[in-house]
């Protein structure tokens, strides 16, 4: 677990644009997790293995793996599947 104790988020997150154009409520919990969640790191990056978030978030691999999908097609993220890292564009607009 991480020394932080919160993350903070810009409200502009809720403004029209790419995270409400997500095709559902999965993915934008989805994103929210990357933006919130104790693997992430003071710049957006991190290794965060499936079996991670599917336990944090208690989904089975494929609703985690479709959500996952979504967020690469809005290019909210950029995901290696080679070492589990995952790197949420635009982190510091929202998380600054």
């Amino acid at each position: 677990m991480s020394g932080r104790k919160f993350s903070m988020i810009s409200p502009a997150l809720w403004r029209p644009g790419r995270f409400l154009s997500l095709p559902d409520s999965d993915a934008q919990v989805l994103h929210l997790y990357f933006l919130t969640c104790d693997h992430q790191t003071s710049a957006g990056a991190f290794r965060v293995p499936d079996g991670y978030v599917c336990a944090d978030l208690n989904w089975k691999l494929e609703r985690y793996q479709k959500a996952r999908q979504a967020l690469l097609k809005a290019d909210l993220i950029a995901f290696d599947p080679e070492c589990s890292t995952v790197y949420a564009k635009r982190w510091f607009r929202h998380c600054g």
